[in-house]
C-alpha cells in the first residue's frame, strides 16, 4: 500500500509506470497481430492451393466454355477499339478535306495576276481620293465658319468688355 502511495505522490514515477505499461501492452498487441497475420497468410496459401486444384479438376468442356467466353470478351473489346479507330480516321478525313479546301482557296488567291491586283489597287486609290476630297470640302466649310465667327467675336468683345468693366468698377 505504501508503494502505491509513493507512486501516486511522485508524478515522475507515475509517468514512468504509465510508459512501462504502455510498452508492454503495445508489445503484446504487436505479438498477437503477427500471429494473426501468419495465420491469415497460411489460410490464403491454402485457399489459393485449393482454387488451383479445382481449376485443374475442371472438365474440358468448362475450360473450353471459359476460353470461349474470354475470346468473346476479347473480340468485343477489339471491335470497340476498331470502331474508335474508324471514328478517328473519319474525323481526320473531314479535317483533311477542310484543309484541302483552304489550300485551294489560297491557291486561287495566289493565282490572281498582276492586272487584277493593279485594277483593285486603282479602284481602292480612287475611293480614298474621293473620301479625301469630301473631307477637304468639309474642313474648308468649317474653317470659313470659324473664321467669320472669330472676326465677329473679335470686333464685339472689346466694346462689351469695356461696358462690363465700367459697370462693375
Amino acid at each position: 500500500m505504501n508503494y502505491m502511495m509513493a507512486i501516486i505522490a511522485n508524478p515522475y514515477l507515475t509517468i514512468l509506470s504509465g510508459i512501462t505499461f504502455g510498452i508492454l501492452y503495445s508489445a503484446l498487441v504487436v505479438f498477437f497481430i503477427q500471429i494473426k497475420k501468419k495465420k491469415a497468410i497460411d489460410y490464403n496459401k491454402d485457399l489459393t492451393r485449393v482454387m488451383q486444384d479445382n481449376k485443374r479438376r475442371m472438365s474440358p468442356a468448362s475450360r473450353i466454355k471459359n476460353n470461349f467466353t474470354e475470346i468473346q470478351i476479347s473480340l468485343h473489346s477489339t471491335q470497340d477499339t476498331i470502331q474508335k479507330v474508324l471514328e478517328d480516321i473519319e474525323k481526320q478525313m473531314k479535317l483533311f478535306q477542310k484543309e484541302k479546301e483552304k489550300s485551294e482557296q489560297f491557291k486561287q488567291i495566289a493565282s490572281i495576276n498582276e492586272e487584277q491586283y493593279s485594277a483593285f489597287e486603282r479602284s481602292l486609290i480612287h475611293v480614298v481620293e474621293q473620301q479625301n476630297e469630301k473631307n477637304n470640302k468639309l474642313n474648308l466649310k468649317w474653317g470659313i465658319i470659324f473664321c467669320v465667327l472669330s472676326a465677329i467675336l473679335g470686333n464685339l468683345l472689346p466694346p462689351i468688355s469695356r461696358v462690363f468693366s465700367s459697370i462693375f468698377s
